[in-house]
């Protein structure tokens, strides 16, 4: 069985010459290049998993005889036949529904053929550097309009406990040595966010930083808030954290170490590996075989119920869209 990833001329291009290298000393070399869903995505997963010794294929078509891997986005500028078998990695994008089997990157969309698989960790990681002392540097690693209030706000907040706030940009996301506190806030409250990974937690426990996130159901998933990272759901929360932090260094030590014997188990590079493995020659395994034995009308049906339902989710989502803006036309 040959897995075949869709993707553009680039990652085809970064596929191909890294062909016969360790495929994680080439992705970490260039960390750069993924800051986006199709290099996270695509170009990682598939050279770490013909790394592994899977049969792996890349090109920007479809191919009948393999399992097709896709983002969502670009499996639907692609024929919607019914004689290629599909995987949509709907990663933030909207689920291409006429697929055969979904990769969520949230536990709370795994169902009926959608099947979850932790996010890959940021390439190229610098760690916290061990000889660091105190814990007074709090780092946000994102885009600014992702994070709960403006930086002004956080930068008040930690100066009130001896501590500096920024925002990391997109080509630092990789670097972690000077940091002591990542913070993963996207709103306070108890949204749950269950469309979103939880990356910036796995990229603290592997950096060795303490991690401050959200309500975000991902977190709560993989980890266990007060053990191996802390949760702030309101103002208050936050900064009685940051005061806790500030003069209690052995609190956060613990928070370090817990995170270090979880990340081990799930969020790495290797464990994410695994179940990435794991789930092609298991269950996408079955899938494809049961699909390949069906009868042309059977596929065909399956595909035209998939473009009927994708078609109800866009009218709704636009039906939504349109109310929105006319409650803000009558504000």
């Amino acid at each position: 069985m040959i897995y075949h990833f869709i993707a553009n001329p680039e990652i085809v291009d970064f596929f191909r010459d890294t062909a016969g290298h360790e495929a994680g000393a080439c992705i970490d070399s260039e960390h750069q290049r993924f800051t986006n869903s199709a290099w996270a995505w695509i170009a990682q997963t598939a050279v770490l998993l013909r790394d592994a010794g899977l049969p792996v294929s890349m090109g920007p078509e479809l191919r009948p005889d393999a399992v097709n891997l896709g983002l969502a986005a670009d499996l639907r500028r692609l024929p919607r036949t019914a004689d290629c078998f599909r995987v949509s990695i709907d990663a933030d994008q909207l689920r291409a529904r006429w697929s055969n089997a979904f990769i969520v990157q949230n536990k709370a969309q795994a169902g009926r053929r959608a099947y979850w698989v932790p996010h890959w960790p940021q390439p190229g990681l610098l760690k916290r550097d061990p000889d660091r002392r105190g814990f007074k540097n709090v780092v946000f690693f994102g885009l600014a309009r992702n994070l709960e209030h403006e930086e002004a706000w956080w930068r008040e907040v930690c100066g009130q406990f001896g501590m500096q706030f920024s925002v990391r940009q997109p080509a630092q996301w990789h670097d972690y040595r000077d940091v002591d506190i990542a913070v993963g806030i996207r709103q306070f409250g108890r949204k749950k966010f269950s469309n979103k990974p939880p990356t910036k937690l796995f990229n603290a426990w592997l950096a060795g930083c303490v991690f401050i996130g959200g309500a975000d159901s991902a977190y709560r998933q993989v980890g266990v808030a007060g053990r191996d990272h802390l949760l702030a759901s309101d103002e208050t929360g936050l900064r009685q954290h940051l005061e806790r932090l500030a003069g209690d260094p052995e609190l956060a030590c613990k928070l370090i170490a817990e995170g270090k014997e979880r990340v081990a188990q799930v969020g790495c590079r290797t464990t994410t590996t695994i179940r990435w493995v794991e789930l092609l020659k298991g269950e996408i395994h079955s899938a494809f075989a049961k699909w390949s034995e069906s009868t042309r009308t059977t596929r065909r049906l399956q595909v035209q119920t998939g473009l009927v339902m994708d078609e109800g989710i866009l009218l709704r989502n636009r039906c939504w869209r349109k109310a929105k803006r006319l409650r803000g036309n009558s504000v």
